[in-house]
């Protein structure tokens, strides 16, 4: 219960107080399959399973950091060095109790990696069998995301109606070209933001129903609440049940939640990669936008997934040195690289921009990623520190605008929380004041309950 006053008292919750983000909004834990009575791994929660320390995170990196070298020897021709084992990663993957590597390894979604690896299955011998199960899980729930992308690809092709498949199955391909290595996943599809209600309308044809919150159901709408709807939010969901089983879709007309990051539909459309899946076409972006939306959505994420830096990794042996040094000029791209190689899983042979290493933006993301790691979720932040984490991802006006706009009005508060209808903007004004007001009064009596509880000593849970 103190626990619980102090970080009411310290911070306004973004959930409970001003923030409200798409449905739909992120999915680390990938959702393709749930059951029927689970929820969509959406909005601002990543529920993982318990803390790990820093010892485990340390060790469970340096094997994925094999593996990856592993696999870029194999990938070079050479023959992978199994002699190349510090003798303190030995020592450590036997001292740490396999039950805490475990978490760890799933925690970060590296099964289908250190499955694949013989070296790192030798390193940790108690937890093989056990990995390959969990891999041999995940490749299964990878084919069915295959197939329902697979699905989605002709029937956008069908309807004439342009479609980028973003992640998933198409990122699979470009870094390994194998349909199940980065597991499961959500299937995300990318539409121009003028094909949204036709593209809306096509899915619904299939059986898929809109998740009706947070201002879904006015986004299709041509009026000033849809307009809005569409200019602050990314994405929408939408599931339908097949076999007992949840099958989850999210429509993107933004390809990112960093605005400035990557350009509009059209230009990413004009520059696609054309993959396949058993003859079915699919296009999704090219490999630099791809190396581009990775580093945002990790960004995104505060880097809290070794897994969508493996993603990046893989990304960059595509690129020559000269390719990677421009990308490095970009903020957000050094920033990732910091911290893969903070994390061991950047190749020696990338080079950091020079003096990247002395720039405090780095330094922060370092900072913050080596706490989201070893977090089990991805918890309430404060609305200062959500606004300049975001904020910190991009610096166009734009992007600006939209996280001010999230913050001040998320485009559920547009529509009566009981009967769905539009609201007045008087209304909108109205209802936010009510609502930071009462937030407000919340942080003050918790203020006061620790004022009080300072002054006499007694530990505020006495005083409930």
């Amino acid at each position: 219960m103190h626990v619980a006053a102090i970080f009411v008292a310290s911070s306004f919750s973004l959930n409970d107080i001003l923030i409200s983000y798409p449905s739909g909004l992120r999915g680390a834990s990938g959702s393709w399959g749930c059951d029927q009575n689970q929820t969509h791994a959406c909005g601002s929660f990543h529920t993982f399973g318990a803390v790990i320390s820093a010892h485990c995170l340390n060790v469970t990196s340096q094997l994925a950091g094999l593996a990856l070298q592993r696999e870029r020897d194999a990938q070079a021709g050479r023959r992978p060095n199994s002699s190349s084992v510090s003798s303190q990663l030995e020592a450590a993957c036997r001292a740490i109790p396999a039950e805490e590597i475990l978490a760890a390894i799933r925690r970060h979604r590296l099964e289908t990696i250190l499955a694949a690896d013989p070296l790192a299955l030798q390193l940790i011998p108690q937890l093989a069998d056990r990995l390959k199960v969990l891999a041999r899980k995940e490749h299964m729930a990878a084919l069915a995301l295959a197939s329902l992308t697979r699905e989605m690809a002709a029937l956008f092709e069908r309807a004439g109606i342009p479609m980028l498949v973003i992640k998933g199955v198409p990122l699979a391909l470009q870094t390994t070209g194998l349909l199940t290595a980065r597991g499961r996943g959500d299937c995300d599809l990318f539409v121009d933001p003028a094909d949204l209600g036709e593209a809306t309308t096509l899915l619904k044809s299939v059986g898929f129903v809109l998740c009706e919150t947070k201002g879904a159901s006015g986004i299709g709408s041509d009026g000033i609440h849809g307009c809005y709807s569409r200019f602050v939010s990314i994405e929408i969901s939408l599931k339908r049940v097949v076999g007992g089983k949840c099958q989850w879709i999210d429509l993107h007309w933004h390809v990112a939640s960093a605005r400035g990051v990557l350009p509009g539909f059209q230009v990413l459309w004009k520059r696609l990669d054309e993959l396949s899946i058993n003859g079915q076409k699919l296009f999704t972006l090219n490999r630099s936008d791809a190396l581009l939306h990775s580093c945002s959505h990790a960004a995104f994420d505060c880097w809290m997934s070794i897994r969508s830096l493996i993603d990046i990794e893989r990304l960059t042996r595509s690129f020559s040195e000269t390719e990677l040094h421009r990308f490095q000029q970009q903020r957000l791209v050094r920033k990732n690289f910091a911290v893969l190689r903070d994390c061991g899983l950047l190749a020696d042979s990338v080079k950091l921009s020079k003096y990247s290493v002395f720039r405090m933006s780095d330094r922060y993301a370092i900072n913050d990623a080596r706490q989201m790691q070893l977090a089990a979720c991805l918890t309430d932040e404060s609305l200062l520190s959500f606004g300049l984490r975001h904020l910190r991802i991009s610096y166009s006006p734009i992007n600006w605008l939209v996280k001010l706009l999230l913050m001040l009005a998320p485009p559920d508060v547009l529509f009566h929380p009981s009967t769905g209808s539009q609201l007045s903007l008087p209304q909108v004004v109205a209802r936010r004041i009510r609502k930071l007001s009462h937030q407000v009064k919340i942080r003050g009596n918790a203020a006061q309950r620790l004022h009080r509880s300072a002054l006499s000593g007694s530990p505020l849970d006495q005083q409930v």
